[in-house]
């Protein structure tokens, strides 16, 4: 469980997660490619038996669209929305890069790799595997070499396979891929952490000789858990942050921006000074309530109507096809359904 960073909370707080459905695999029925996208390329068979363990020693953002960027769907174009939320929010004071350095350190967002080839040295492999695997949470964590973990048996790894040339590893392409790797990824939103459920994910890296990896995530989040893990898990962030220091800077600033009510959205619900209101939905905190603006509250309705996560966090690529279950990478684009993410990392030497 990688780490992005999300939007407004310190990273020594509480990572949250909601919802019941995070190590659920959404079907893939091997028929991908829409106009074009995939669903030609099948995961090798990894028959090796040397393994290298390493962990996880940093996370670094994305700050334009062209970072860490991979092209999920085949148009030709490479994806990473998730940069112009880190962007945007970073410019409104809030430091998502900041946010995933204090967590990595302080032992709360690591990530285990355990790769697996038939070389021994991990130079040259025709199919070579490697596996994402969240730890247990420890304070002090060792990334010298020698650093001890535990793998965290509630959270399901993500396994892939593809070529080793040179120490360089690059898994299944996801555009021309037959199913989508799935992955539980901590993301940082400006202060605050969440576990989102990542589909279409996709790791490459280069191992050198000294131990030291360097590398790049990459993968996407569907439209419909946007709304329903990361949008409460960013209120709930932003809700802890204000309890805790209703006067500080960053707080004044998630208010300004959020605790305005919402906005009309046909639900009939009026702020107090008779402005129109949204409702939240069925679900959360304040279920089917309205919201009100300056109240100190963060509804769920008021952070998914606000124009910022709105534009931020509008879908960019279609990986899936109509029935919005089938795993089909799809070059036009024509129903886009997923937030593109991309991330870089080093990772060094670990036993678990």
């Amino acid at each position: 469980m990688l780490v992005l960073a999300a939007m407004g909370l310190s990273a020594s707080g509480c990572t949250l997660v909601f919802g019941n459905d995070l190590n659920k695999k959404h079907e893939d029925n091997g028929g991908g490619g829409g106009s074009g996208g995939g669903g030609t390329t099948a995961p090798c068979t990894v028959s090796g038996t040397n393994h290298t363990k390493l962990v996880i020693t940093s996370v670094t953002l994305p700050i334009q669209r062209t970072d860490y960027s991979l092209d999920l769907n085949g148009d030709g174009r490479t994806d990473n929305q998730y940069a112009a939320l880190v962007g945007a929010l970073t410019g409104q004071g809030l430091n998502s890069q900041m946010t995933i350095n204090a967590a990595v350190r302080a032992g709360t967002a690591l990530q285990l790799i355990d790769l697996v080839s038939s070389d021994t040295a991990f130079m040259s492999d025709a199919c070579a595997g490697a596996s994402l695997q969240a730890a247990v949470s420890q304070s002090s964590p060792d990334f010298s070499g020698h650093g001890v973990f535990t793998v965290d048996g509630q959270k399901a790894p993500a396994a892939y396979s593809g070529s080793l040339v040179t120490g360089t590893f690059s898994s299944t392409p996801v555009a021309t891929s037959t199913s989508s790797v799935e992955l539980p990824f901590q993301l940082a939103i400006g202060t605050t952490m969440a576990v989102a459920p990542l589909v279409a994910t996709h790791i490459q890296y280069t191992l050198a000789p000294n131990g030291l990896m360097t590398g790049q995530l990459n993968g996407a989040m569907r439209s419909v858990d946007v709304q329903t893990f990361l949008i409460p898990a960013i209120a709930a962030g932003y809700q802890a942050q204000a309890n805790d220091n209703p006067s500080s800077a960053n707080t004044m600033q998630l208010r300004a921006i959020f605790d305005t009510g919402g906005g009309g959205d046909g639900s009939g619900c009026q702020t107090t000074g008779g402005q129109p209101a949204c409702r939240n939905p069925s679900y959360g905190p304040r279920a089917n309530q309205c919201a009100d603006a300056r109240d100190a509250i963060f509804d769920l309705c008021e952070l998914s109507n606000s124009n910022l996560l709105k534009n931020l966090l509008a879908a960019d690529v279609q990986l899936f096809a109509a029935d919005g279950v089938t795993f089909a990478p799809d070059r036009g684009n024509a129903m886009k359904d997923s937030v593109s993410v991309g991330v870089g990392f080093t990772a060094f030497g670990a036993s678990f």
